[in-house]
């Protein structure tokens, strides 16, 4: 040992002495960059391939029905095998509706426009999983 001191504590002392300094000049970077901050403010993006139009600019539609707007075109998106029927019967597709939507006596579009709402609500008659289970303990 150099001046009767244990080279160990030497050692961490000074470690623990370059540690403080670390911290203490860490925190004096975050406070002067905290207190020196300048506004920079940025031109607003100019949109590219902008055309003004006016109303009065806009051809006259014949019959003034549908004012120049073209209905959207929904595609009727048949589901897959192992997904749920869409009549809602809570079954698979292929066990429910395939055949018959294969051989055009039905289709996911027609339950679609049968109903108000539009959410495919269940047709009366078809069981669920939980009253299949209900009638099968009465039974």
């Amino acid at each position: 040992a150099f001046g009767q001191q244990d080279p160990l504590v030497a050692y961490k002392r000074e470690a623990h002495e370059m540690y403080g300094m670390l911290v203490h000049e860490i925190q004096r970077l975050v406070v002067s960059q905290i207190y020196h901050v300048e506004m920079v403010q940025k031109p607003a993006p100019q949109p590219k391939n902008l055309q003004a139009r006016h109303d009065s600019m806009q051809p006259q539609t014949l019959g003034g029905g549908t004012n120049g707007k073209a209905a959207p075109v929904r595609a009727v998106k048949t589901p897959g095998r192992n997904d749920p029927c869409w009549c809602g019967s809570g079954k698979k597709y292929k066990h429910c509706h395939m055949k018959s939507d294969q051989q055009g006596i039905t289709s996911p579009g027609q339950m679609a426009a049968q109903s108000p709402s539009g959410d495919g609500a269940q047709k009366p008659g078809a069981h669920t999983k939980k009253s299949r289970r209900k009638q099968r303990q009465r039974h």
